[in-house]
């Protein structure tokens, strides 16, 4: 059998050769002749009765469908129609006349857009897959917020026709244009590449970042709503043609030369141009696009003509700068001066900062009476009394360089098989069962049997023995903490120790004075070039090399922002509030008893403890402030925390007066200039007077600002020189304006922009009322005319039916 056909083989493929040509030459011929035979009918009737062929209204559809903008937004490739410059986006999306045309043929456009809006619910934007805070939304948020609004609106809408939903598409589809899919996508690539442990998502080197995978308009809106678009300009053309305009097909060609240039020079470094000249570039997309010059021109005097008929209509609006001058006269007057605010560290707004500055005032200063106490003292107790009462308010200053290392960070170097020998190791294996003595019941007398024990223990227990066994093998290893410090990188810091408790950079100082001592008698390394460094552990953990650069002569009284910033005067409120806690409990015990008859936790009652105490001072505050200073607002039953932020009420209002006399209080406002100080030396000391006093800022508001730090009334009413009243906002920034010259802000440019906008609101507004008219006329003249599509659609569909029958 196969010796016949090896034998034969080339006459069998002869016969096989003539059958199959003759076979696809009737059969693909005649489905060529199916396919081929386009019914170039009429599409519509326009409004001079003439025929407007199918192929005439789709090479229309085709010209509009795509503009230079797309072209340039995805990077130059062949396809969009750069010599149209935008007519769909600007004249029918921009303009509002699409809105329009869907109201008028929803009936018509039902369908197809209602199939489009079941696709659009089930998108779902990009997120990352690793870190969903780089996503679209989110860069939408950042870059262009309204995206997310009407992306929301949308998928949200029942009806894809309604007013609402139509608006959204329409600035979904501006905002795509705005943001386009290959900026949305470098911009995720680059929040990608910001962290480290994110592996990188193939989905943003292919995806389509396109919003629901939209390119064209037709995309967005349907075909039936592009060659309604179609038929409108034609249309339009008519009608302008017959009330006097005309376009020239020089004029027109000459636009599109135009258009080609521009997207010729935008395009130019993009490696899919592959043309050398403009006239290449135009006529190779005219070639891809199936038309001829003379066609092309032809189609753009027709939009021309539309064009020229709405922006003439447009253009007719006149807008009056007069009316900005007067608004902007208004709107934009302003006020310029100076804002007297306390320092950031004195602004108050809770009960615990008015005890802790409480507690320093009854520290540094001798003030009593109660008349002056809301006065900020100028002179200060001695620091010995400050010493000897409350040593957490005193401190030394030293200019260190600190090379650091810690038992904590070399453990974490101990390697494994390192760590496993050590608790193996029959001496060691001692001090294991001691510590814990669970081991100590388990058979171990060799090494194996000693790892099969550790290994029998639970997780916790585990590493409990594992990190005492890495900081025993550290502590054998003293050369260890040697070669860290002379490979940490050094770092100058000013610190500031004080006598007795709080926060320092030099961690596991257990004996505070001996510390002070040692960089007290250490010499300075300004002085000496060979200087010894100190050599210094607290609690055999941390290790510093120190090397003492400047110091101050003698101890000093904390300001409140350094005792507040190292802590002590957490620890004095905290240690005053429990005592009265103890003292007080007894008298209110509704207040601080649990319902089983227990005291409640301090923490619990912290600030009910607080107010407690300090209510005389509270009441007195209310007294004193209730003859004008307080707010209207305000009652003389302050609570804690409002009396915190009134706390230098009566400190700015004497700065205030003293302006207002015209003999500025320097002790007041103007912080004492001090110079002096090298690199290598301590800052100077400010006077510690100065840590009350005002600060200032410039400041200017208008009319029209979201500011509301003044009464915009009372202060664009102020003239040069006037003060305002004190501010008293709940967050303890205590402060008062200072006025010094009056204007207003609008510019020529200002005026040129606000007039411009609303000319061009106007324009739009003229446009669609010219846009109504037409197509009432268009629609009583049957102008307007899609019915052709369903045909098609139905033609299709029966010889595709056909076809599978056969």
């Amino acid at each position: 059998m196969l010796h016949f056909f090896r034998t034969y083989q080339r006459y069998i493929f002869i016969v096989i050769t003539i059958v199959i040509v003759i076979s696809f030459s009737f059969f693909g011929t005649y489905s060529a002749m199916q396919r081929s035979s386009f019914d170039d009918s009429t599409a519509f009737i326009a409004v001079d009765a003439t025929h407007i062929k199918r192929s005439e209204l789709e090479k229309m559809n085709i010209f509009i469908g795509t503009d230079l903008e797309e072209k340039r937004n995805y990077g130059g490739v062949w396809g969009p129609n750069f010599l149209n410059d935008g007519v769909i986006k600007k004249e029918f999306l921009e303009a509002g006349i699409a809105q329009i045309l869907f109201e008028a043929f929803t009936p018509e456009i039902q369908e197809e857009l209602t199939q489009r809006h079941h696709k659009e619910k089930q998108y779902q934007p990009y997120t990352h897959p690793q870190a969903n805070f780089i996503s679209t939304e989110a860069t939408w948020n950042h870059f262009l917020p309204g995206m997310k609004q009407n992306y929301s609106k949308l998928r949200n809408a029942n009806d894809p026709l309604s007013s609402e939903a139509i608006d959204a598409r329409v600035k979904l589809f501006l905002g795509q244009r705005r943001f386009p899919a290959p900026i949305l996508r470098n911009m995720l690539r680059m929040q990608e590449k910001q962290f480290n442990w994110i592996e990188h998502d193939q989905a943003l080197d292919y995806a389509d970042f396109s919003l629901y995978g939209y390119h064209r308009a037709e995309d967005w809106f349907g075909p039936g709503f592009m060659r309604l678009a179609s038929e409108f300009i034609i249309n339009s053309a008519i009608i302008a043609k017959q009330r006097g305009y005309s376009i020239s097909e020089a004029e027109a060609y000459a636009d599109l030369i135009t258009n080609a240039s521009v997207s010729f020079k935008q395009n130019q470094q993009s490696p899919h141009l592959n043309v050398g000249t403009v006239g290449q570039y135009m006529d190779e997309q005219l070639r891809r696009m199936g038309m001829d010059k003379k066609q092309a021109v032809r189609l753009w005097q027709q939009v021309l003509l539309f064009r020229r008929l709405y922006q003439d209509m447009g253009n007719s609006m006149f807008t009056d700068p007069f009316t900005f001058q007067e608004y902007n006269a208004y709107t934009f007057e302003h006020v310029n001066g100076t804002l007297y605010q306390l320092p950031p560290e004195l602004r108050f707004n809770n009960a615990r900062s008015l005890v802790k500055f409480e507690l320093y005032m009854d520290g540094v200063s001798d003030v009593k009476k109660d008349n002056v106490r809301f006065k900020m003292p100028k002179t200060f107790k001695s620091v010995n009394d400050v010493a000897k009462g409350n040593p957490e308010l005193v401190q030394k200053r030293y200019l260190l360089d600190i090379s650091k290392a810690s038992t904590k960070k070399l453990e974490s170097k101990v390697g494994l098989k390192q760590m496993w020998n050590w608790e193996t190791d029959e001496g060691n294996w001692k001090e294991l069962t001691k510590e814990f003595p669970e081991l100590a019941l388990a058979k171990a007398e060799t090494s194996q049997e000693r790892q099969e024990a550790l290994d029998k223990l639970d997780r916790t227990t585990r590493t409990r023995v594992d990190n005492m066994a890495r900081a025993a093998i550290v502590e054998e290893h003293p050369e260890w903490i040697e070669r860290s410090l002379n490979e940490a990188k050094p770092k100058i810091k000013l610190v500031n120790i004080p006598l007795k408790g709080g926060n320092i950079v030099i961690k596991g100082a257990s004996d505070r004075q001996e510390l002070i001592s040692s960089l007290d008698s250490a010499p300075l390394a300004s002085d000496e070039d060979d200087a010894k460094p100190i050599e210094y552990s607290g609690d055999g953990k941390h290790y510093y090399r120190i090397h003492v650069i400047d110091r101050s002569d003698q101890p000093e009284i904390m300001t409140y922002a350094e005792a507040d910033k190292s802590g002590v005067l957490d620890e004095m409120s905290n240690k005053k509030l429990k005592q009265q806690y103890e003292k007080i409990r007894s008298k209110y015990p509704d207040d601080y008893k649990n319902s089983d008859g227990t005291w409640k936790n301090f923490d619990s009652v912290a600030d009910s403890v607080a107010g407690k105490v300090y209510n005389p001072l509270i009441q007195k505050m209310g007294d004193h402030f209730i003859g004008g200073l307080i707010p209207a607002d305000d009652n003389k039953d302050l609570s804690m925390s409002r009396a915190a932020s009134l706390r230098f009420l009566q400190h700015v209002a004497d700065a205030k007066t003293s302006l207002e006399s015209g003999v500025k209080d320097e002790n007041l406002i103007t912080k004492t200039e001090v110079t002096g100080g090298a690199d290598n030396e301590i800052p100077p000391r400010q006077p510690l007077a100065d840590q009350w006093k005002l600060t200032t800022k410039e400041y200017s508001t208008k009319r029209s600002s979201q500011d509301n730090t003044l009464d915009k009334q009372e202060a664009l009413a102020m003239k040069e020189g006037d003060l305002s009243k004190v501010y008293t906002p709940t967050n303890g920034d205590v402060y008062f304006f200072a006025a010094k010259s009056r204007g207003h802000d609008a510019d020529e440019k200002t005026l040129s922009t606000q007039v411009y906008t609303m000319h061009r609101l106007l324009s739009f507004d003229a446009q669609r009322t010219l846009a109504k008219d037409l197509l009432a006329f268009m629609q009583e003249r049957k102008a307007l005319n899609i019915d052709f599509l369903k045909t098609h659609q139905n033609q299709g569909a029966t010889v595709e039916e056909k076809s599978q029958g056969q």
